[in-house]
């Protein structure tokens, strides 16, 4: 990231050098070299985790004046000489005394909420391509391992006995019936944690809603806490607020894919089961050997070709961010 004036880099400054020189004797900055050295990080993680195309204009705008602040700071270094001052020890108290306030004002406006922002959100990110390649992986493996148990069934379904099939026929349908009761399981964590995460949204936007409603009337009355709703509910505190609903609304998506995956995987292994069970039935009556092989290619084809259940296109779809994903959760238990 190139510094606002365009000199240099903000990678290449060397805080120390400007800071720790030698010909400042005992007026070094010490100060000012940590907290500069901070700044001049907190900078860099910005424009690497792109705050100009995942922040409003206003807020692009702030970090834009505070890297300005920056490199006057640092220009001003460059430029001072305790030979040429009228007043060194003063001039160095006032640098550091500046220092102080340009960090706390920085931490304040833009480390606690911006930056931290923009940290979680890049880590949910990274997390949610993560998970959903990891999903689509399974997925394919699972697809391809059933493709070839189809391939081996047709080519030795001429070569196999009724009894034969009808043990297959019954060891699939048990298999399939403990993978459908795993699966269900999980989707029923998943739903149970969907639904904590949805309740607790609810109860942070009421909380909210009804102190607002609570300072307006006893305002509008005149009875204690004699406060308006804007002298608490400020930028900031909206800030902070938004970015915790963002991070329940995420939670809340999030465990609703995964409970989409598994209440698929359920919805797949109960077919299949069924499927296994009514060939046993079919093989158990007698019936023509070329009969037999008929129903067994179909019961095959039906119990591991793709078909969509309705669970995957949901989960398969983009994210459409923290307030559509709320939207879209905003009654949980419909699934």
């Amino acid at each position: 990231m190139a510094s606002i004036t365009g000199k240099e880099p903000l990678e290449t400054i060397k805080i120390d050098e400007l800071t720790l020189d030698p010909k400042f004797g005992s007026l070094i900055f010490q100060n000012a070299n940590k907290k500069l050295e901070k700044i001049r990080k907190w900078l860099i993680e910005l424009d690497q985790l792109d705050y100009k195309g995942q922040l409003p204009e206003n807020i692009i705008e702030q970090i834009n004046n505070e890297a300005q602040k920056f490199d006057q700071h640092i220009e001003w270094l460059r430029n001072f000489d305790i030979t040429t001052s009228g007043n060194p020890k003063a001039d160095h108290d006032s640098f550091e005394g500046q220092i102080d306030a340009y960090f706390n004002s920085f931490y304040n406006n833009l480390v606690v909420s911006h930056l931290n922002y923009l940290k979680r959100e890049s880590e949910n990110q990274s997390a949610d391509k993560r998970k959903l390649a990891d999903e689509q992986k399974q997925l394919s493996e699972i697809r391809k391992s059933y493709e070839k148990i189809v391939e081996d069934i047709r080519n030795k379904t001429e070569q196999i006995s009724k009894a034969k099939v009808e043990q297959a026929a019954k060891s699939f349908g048990k298999h399939f019936e403990i993978q459908a009761k795993i699966n269900q399981t999980e989707a029923n964590k998943w739903l149970i944690k969907r639904n904590s995460w949805f309740w607790c949204l609810m109860i942070v936007i009421s909380i909210n809603l009804i102190f607002y409603i609570y300072l307006f009337i006893t305002f509008k009355i005149g009875t204690w806490p004699f406060m308006k709703p804007s002298d608490f509910f400020t930028l900031e505190y909206g800030l902070v607020k938004l970015a915790i609903i963002s991070l329940l609304s995420y939670a809340i998506s999030f465990a609703s894919r995964n409970f989409n995956v598994n209440s698929n995987l359920v919805s797949l292994e109960n077919h299949r089961k069924n499927v296994a069970e009514t060939l046993n039935d079919f093989l158990i009556t007698e019936l023509e050997k070329d009969d037999r092989s008929k129903i067994v290619e179909k019961a095959t084809d039906a119990m591991f070709t793709h078909r969509p259940i309705g669970y995957l296109p949901k989960i398969e779809s983009r994210d459409e961010g923290p307030v559509s994903s709320f939207i879209n959760l905003i009654n949980p238990l419909k699934q």
